[in-house]
């Protein structure tokens, strides 16, 4: 996607003062974003930069703005995106004027409605009503999934542009007991987690797309959905290839089995021995969503 029709969409709104208008323009430009654009186009929206600080002061982003014209081009957020990497690995003697030169270039590439939007989002001034709240409303409804899954799925990650948006890869699940409690691990290739909704189930309990029956040990039964992560890569092979049916015996995890994985949303049945004290958390390097289950 070109960084020009990103700005439209953002121009258009700040320029709308409903909530729900504003939740759909963002949905719909979501969804027109490829898969290695849907970061980089979702951090912009929020106004932040992919990576963190570039070392481009206020100053600096004016004086540039200031000393060149605006071009009749537009970029793609991948290259721009790649520009904004190379200005925060410009380092050392003279690196300041070669931060300028650099971005004096990339400026000068750009329409002048384009070339406002990077100078606000370069010093973090940009404003438009596509902050948080209204973000996490577009992404949820861009992914299909529940706004509550999203919202904590964002919150255990720290990071929204990457949660539930591209779908991540599944490469191992694991189980484990310890002390207080036990624990399951889903690990993926990509950084990022799914969006991560558990709730109770009650019999019978089905596979999924196929709807038949499965048997689930327990006294007590969660569903975890995973909405966002799948084992099944864009060429058909799989990513992971290990158990899918846990029946470790643990003092409170009986069972981890697998009911489906549709559509990039992934999901397990949880047979539990009477409790249901959960914990979940995001572990990087590499990626994992932990879920712990006290005794």
């Amino acid at each position: 996607m070109q960084l020009a029709e990103l700005v439209a969409v953002s121009r258009a709104v700040a320029e709308t003062s409903g909530r729900k208008e504003k939740v759909a323009r963002l949905a719909a430009l979501v969804g027109r974003l490829a898969p290695e654009e849907r970061a980089i186009g979702i951090a912009f929206l929020s106004g932040d930069v992919p990576g963190g600080r570039l070392g481009v002061g206020p100053a600096l982003v004016w004086e540039c703005l200031g000393s060149t014209t605006s071009g009749a081009g537009s970029i793609e957020l991948v290259a721009l995106q790649a520009e904004l990497d190379a200005l925060r690995e410009t380092r050392g003697p003279g690196s300041s004027a070669a931060r300028g030169t650099r971005l004096r270039s990339l400026l000068a590439r750009l329409s002048q409605p384009e070339r406002e939007f990077l100078g606000r989002l370069l010093v973090g001034e940009l404003r438009q009503g596509a902050l948080e709240g209204v973000m996490e409303d577009a992404l949820a409804r861009a992914a299909n999934v529940p706004l509550a899954a999203l919202r904590r799925a964002a919150m255990l990650s720290g990071d929204l542009a990457a949660t539930g948006v591209a779908p991540v890869h599944t490469v191992d699940v694991r189980v484990g007991t310890h002390t207080d409690y036990d624990r399951i691990v889903f690990e993926y290739a990509e950084a990022g987690t799914p969006a991560v909704l558990i709730q109770h189930a009650t019999p019978p309990f089905t596979k999924d797309p196929s709807g038949l029956p499965l048997t689930v040990n327990g006294s007590n039964v969660l569903e975890i959905n995973l909405n966002g992560a799948t084992k099944v890569a864009d060429d058909g092979s799989l990513t992971y290839t290990g158990p899918t049916d846990f029946q470790p015996g643990y003092a409170q995890l009986v069972q981890l089995v697998e009911r489906g994985d549709f559509e990039a949303v992934n999901t397990w049945y949880l047979g539990l021995d009477g409790g249901d004290c959960i914990r979940a958390a995001v572990v990087t390097n590499p990626s994992r969503l932990v879920i712990d289950v006290q005794h």
